[in-house]
């Protein structure tokens, strides 16, 4: 049977009409004239400050100034100022990585503005040091076009080497 005209949903305004363009979520820009390379000399400072707090610190523990002892001992625990002056050369090696860290991502951020690139954020600095940098400064530069992973990359590889020379060091001596 026919519905009749009172039951029929009324209309009001105008009819639906989807929108025919489509928009991307991730945005990419058109790659812009940059002048000279993202990789500045901050970001490859930056991206090899693992390996050199790696030989400071072995530098310190082979000179004596830092004692890493395998096994404590007596006279180890109950010597009282050489503990106070780990603690001491300890804080003081990470207060002034995170420093050299801070001007190196300023230097970085100064030199990619000078050559026409808009630098991440160096508040990205703060979390997880400076990995989560790394990230964002890669995606901000991706937005922009530009491909700049090389220092990330030698940055995770610099965290990543020493423990795998330790690892296998350690199997080597299983070998024997």
């Amino acid at each position: 049977p026919p519905v009749p005209p009172a039951a029929e949903a009324p209309t009001h305004g105008t009819p639906y009409v989807p929108h025919t363009q489509q928009f991307s979520p991730m945005r990419m820009l058109t790659p812009q004239r940059v002048q000279g390379s993202p990789n500045t000399p901050g970001i490859w400072a930056l991206a090899l400050l693992p390996l050199a707090i790696n030989v400071a610190v072995v530098g310190l523990y082979f000179t004596g100034i830092l004692i890493l002892p395998s096994r404590p001992t007596i006279q180890t625990l109950q010597s009282q100022p050489t503990q106070q002056m780990q603690a001491l050369y300890s804080l003081g090696l990470v207060a002034a990585e995170f420093l050299i860290m801070i001007l190196l991502v300023a230097a970085d951020r100064s030199a990619l503005k000078s050559r026409n690139i808009r630098p991440a954020s160096g508040w990205w600095l703060l979390l997880l040091a400076p990995l989560v940098y790394f990230i964002a400064r890669r995606m901000v530069l991706k937005r922009q076009g530009i491909v700049s992973n090389a220092p990330g990359n030698v940055y995770v590889l610099g965290l990543v080497l020493p423990y795998a020379a330790i690892f296998f060091t350690a199997f080597l001596a299983t070998l024997n």
